[in-house]
């Protein structure tokens, strides 16, 4: 019952594909009768537990729970019933409601419990981000490396991060995000890996007790197209492009009315902005000036066009719009989550950036859009104007726990 452990790491152990249940137990009398209560994810829990549902579903609120089918007959508690709960060594009062009954085929001591959420239970018993103790599978020999690290490294990765584009034969910086779980100093390498589980670099480092840091890791590729970069099981996706390569953003927009004037950049190899460009839309050619960007009439007439954007010494690019009475002139806009892969210990960062490509003054509501609902922010831009929106991570359904296997997606309307 003294028993004080970090619930987060049961999250942590799920990220890492060993199923793991952060739990917390205390004793409850109902009518006379004692029982034993244990606060934990219903999902987790029976992950490893061996347990099913025999009637009624898992909890979905923190005022519901599952009982043990032997505590339901010995309490004669029905799907439906509701059971006051008391404090354990933290004063407090709930009434949860009996959603499920459960059956626990591998340890017949847990079909004389009652499951409640991990949250309510802490609130009764723990108090918030604690519980009594963290249960696991049966671990392979893999597995229990990544439970029991080896002595002096206590050293966990929590994301990893580069560039979306890098050009190719060019050095450039890969951030490993990194923490020490002890409570004293502890020494990791980090070995970043490239396609085919190739070591493109290795360094050591050394971590106060429980200190984050981010490593910055310089790398080369030689080979163009996409490729994955990884550190313990950890990976971001890098576009390698060829150095003499022009490119249009893709974030222009793709439909536009007819006659429509808009402000089309191209961009170089290096991700500045050329001058000297020539861009040809239909029969109409344009060229970008010394910030790298055309002033270009659309057709007047609806249809598919070609964008070309062309310059001695460069390889060319095109792309499509299409020309439509009534569409809507939308803003340019280049949304990024950074890392792109996480844990319970991540901490993810948004990053919203918008344009004006029309030569007039727009108004715009943007909304953003995610597992947990819609924020939404107004935004008004001159002609040409670029401009970053501040969303907290929160409001963009990243915060900074991630259930186990699960992939949270944010995308602007």
């Amino acid at each position: 019952m003294n028993s004080r452990v970090d619930a987060g790491t049961a999250e942590l152990l799920r990220s890492q594909g060993i199923n793991a249940s952060a739990e917390v137990i205390y004793a409850a009398v109902r009518d006379g009768q004692p029982y034993m209560v244990r606060g934990a994810d219903y999902d987790a829990f029976a992950s490893v537990s061996d347990t099913r549902l025999v009637r009624g579903r898992a909890p979905q609120s923190l005022d519901e729970g599952v009982i043990g089918r032997q505590l339901a007959s010995t309490l004669d508690v029905e799907v439906g019933d509701t059971i006051v709960l008391g404090g354990s060594v933290t004063p407090g009062v709930r009434r949860v409601t009996v959603v499920g009954v459960f059956d626990a085929q591998g340890d017949s001591t847990l079909n004389d419990m009652l499951v409640i959420p991990l949250e309510a239970a802490q609130g009764l018993a723990t108090g918030s981000g604690d519980a009594h103790i963290i249960r696991t599978e049966d671990l392979s020999e893999a597995q229990r490396a990544l439970v029991e690290p080896a002595e002096g490294s206590g050293v966990v990765v929590t994301g990893v991060d580069a560039p979306s584009r890098v050009p190719l034969g060019e050095s450039f910086t890969v951030n490993v995000s990194l923490r020490n779980l002890d409570e004293t100093q502890a020494r990791s390498t980090v070995v970043l890996e490239g396609a085919n589980n190739e070591t493109l670099a290795r360094q050591s480092v050394t971590l106060g007790p429980e200190e984050e840091r981010e490593l910055r890791i310089p790398v080369t590729l030689s080979s163009a197209g996409t490729t994955t970069l990884g550190v313990e099981g950890y990976t971001t996706r890098v576009q390698v492009f060829d150095p003499s390569a022009l490119s249009i953003p893709s974030e222009l927009p793709r439909r536009a009315p007819p006659g429509a004037t808009m402000i089309v950049p191209v961009e170089a190899p290096n991700g500045s902005f050329l001058s000297g460009v020539e861009v040809t839309v239909g029969s109409e050619s344009y060229t970008t000036d010394g910030q790298g960007v055309a002033i270009v009439s659309l057709p007047s007439e609806p249809g598919t066009y070609t964008i070309t954007a062309e310059r001695q010494g460069f390889a060319g690019t095109t792309r499509e719009i299409r020309i439509e009475e009534g569409a809507t002139r939308q803003l340019s806009v280049r949304l990024s989550v950074t890392p792109k892969v996480g844990n319970a210990l991540t901490k993810p960062t948004v990053d919203i950036q918008v344009g004006n490509p029309w030569d007039r003054r727009l108004n715009r509501t943007l909304v953003l859009v995610s597992p947990e609902g819609r924020t939404t922010r107004t935004v008004e831009l001159a002609a040409g104007e670029v401009a970053r929106v501040d969303v907290p991570t929160t409001e963009a359904g990243l915060d900074e726990r991630f259930p186990r296997a699960s992939t949270k997606s944010v995308w602007i309307q």
